[in-house]
């Protein structure tokens, strides 16, 4: 069984600019992803997917591959389901699994990597989670709705429990699934819990901040790997 990740990495982005290439943790963003993806055991080819050249270019030098972007997928309104299609036109024979990994999640292990492909064994696709014990709103026009409690009945926070909040971190399927249902999510769907950590995106200026303390070392229970702290190459 062959296992290819895919990272979408685009030049420019609008919460915070170039984000990719800016340096976080001691080294630009785009290189935590590549370098535990090439550092997971279960990988066998890892592309990034990009319209910038110079993204491309350390992608290359980190000993991984790198596909041209066409600017038609290199959009705001670009699905990412639209950039592993056009991966997978590309890179020949198809992969039996695939692995999405995306750069603005970046608080992960090459384990957790490991683990969710390992799950493919039982799942059709895996995604990774954090737990939630919030209460959650919506605005419908006027009016303020609860999502996951009744008014009147609130629950304690501690009886909030199999509730669980997507990281964005890993997704992992099989090919010929998303080929049938042009989705990364479709068949049995396994859930993979990850640290507390793991859940903050990188969307604005502040989430950037918060995400550097985190990979440089900042909560005393969740510490990147080593060789990812010195910045050598796997």
């Amino acid at each position: 069984m062959s296992t290819m990740a895919i990272i979408p990495a685009k030049g420019e982005s609008k919460g915070v600019h170039a984000k990719n290439r800016r340096i976080i943790g001691g080294k630009p963003l785009v290189l935590w992803t590549i370098q535990q993806a090439l550092i997971a055991e279960s990988i066998d080819l890892v592309v990034v997917s990009s319209e910038a050249p110079i993204i491309r270019e350390m992608a290359i030098l980190e000993g991984a591959a790198a596909i041209p972007r066409p600017p038609r997928l290199a959009k705001d309104t670009t699905s990412t389901e639209d950039v592993i299609e056009h991966a997978l036109t590309v890179v020949k024979p198809e992969p039996d699994n695939i692995v999405l990994l995306q750069p603005t999640s970046p608080v992960r292990r090459p384990s957790d990597i490991d683990t969710c492909v390992d799950m493919l064994q039982t799942y059709n696709s895996v995604l990774t989670v954090v737990p939630s014990h919030r209460f959650f709103w919506a605005r419908d026009n006027d009016t303020s709705v609860p999502v996951n409690y009744v008014v009147g009945k609130r629950p304690r926070r501690q009886e909030i429990s199999n509730r669980y909040m997507e990281n964005g971190s890993i997704y992992t399927f099989h090919t010929k699934g998303f080929n049938m249902y042009k989705n990364r999510l479709f068949g049995k769907i396994g859930l993979y819990e990850m640290n507390y950590w793991s859940k903050f995106e990188i969307d604005d200026e502040e989430d950037f901040a918060l995400v550097d303390w985190i990979l440089s070392g900042g909560p005393e229970d969740y510490k990147p790997q080593p060789d990812f702290i010195r910045g050598a190459r796997p």
